[in-house]
């Protein structure tokens, strides 16, 4: 019994050092985590499209701005866009131009053509899907590539 306690506190120690390893390796390669926000909690409040069918819009997550030393902050819902802003699905942010180039690449491949790199605040380049010129369906775009990419860190940023 205490040989198998013994290699199941082993085997616990050997995969908590691979998981620290690896997070270090990600952030050397210069793949900097993107903001994890709380699980979106969807609203009741329907949103109708041009077709007429019903989409619930996540109304809690919340949208994100940056200074020009590139520093997120929060923007209140229900916001006016000028003409030259947009909202942006943002994939990923990353401090080397080419790991995000690598990723701009990888969703070309899967078939998002109008995905980008957008120009840099800071020290992140930030790489967006598309592109939104009103907040309700910048919000449906969300909900739709976390399933579609299987990833709950997507955000939004206007900019």
């Amino acid at each position: 019994m205490r040989k198998f306690t013994l290699i199941l506190v082993l085997m616990l120690l050997v995969i908590g050092y691979s998981c620290k390893k690896t997070k270090k390796q990600q952030q050397e390669n210069g793949a900097l985590p993107t903001p994890t926000y709380e699980d979106s909690v969807v609203s009741d409040q329907p949103y109708y499209t041009d077709t007429d069918s019903v989409v619930v819009v996540d109304t809690t997550t919340v949208i994100r701005t940056e200074d020009s030393t590139g520093q997120l902050h929060p923007v209140s819902n229900n916001i006016e866009l000028k003409p030259s802003q947009k909202i942006y699905v943002i994939v990923g942010s990353y401090k080397n131009y080419n790991n995000a180039k690598r990723k701009l690449e990888k969703l070309h491949k899967q078939g998002y053509s109008q995905a980008t790199i957008l120009p840099k605040y800071g020290q992140l380049h930030r790489v967006a899907i598309e592109g939104y010129s009103d907040e309700k369906n910048a919000r449906v775009a969300l909900q739709r590539y976390r399933k579609q990419l299987h990833d709950k860190s997507i955000w939004l940023l206007l900019r």
